[in-house]
């Protein structure tokens, strides 16, 4: 038991939708998984990205409001 009743209740996968729910979500759907963040490592330690600098690479499915 927790201090914090709620918690003994909800399983892992209500816990997740809750948890999108009160952020406000992902807009992709769905939470990264390891091979789409692995993609993009593997271009940034690539020689393609050698000419990358001070860049910011946000993997978080869009649910975080950018400005460019």
């Amino acid at each position: 038991m927790s201090d914090y009743p709620i918690l003994d209740s909800l399983t892992v996968d209500e816990a997740m939708k809750q948890l999108m729910v009160q952020t406000g979500g992902i807009q992709m759907g769905h939470t990264a998984d390891p091979e789409e963040v692995a993609s993009l490592v593997h271009f940034l330690i690539s020689p393609s990205a050698a000419y990358l600098t001070g860049a910011i690479y946000a993997i978080d499915g869009g649910s975080l409001p950018t400005v460019s």
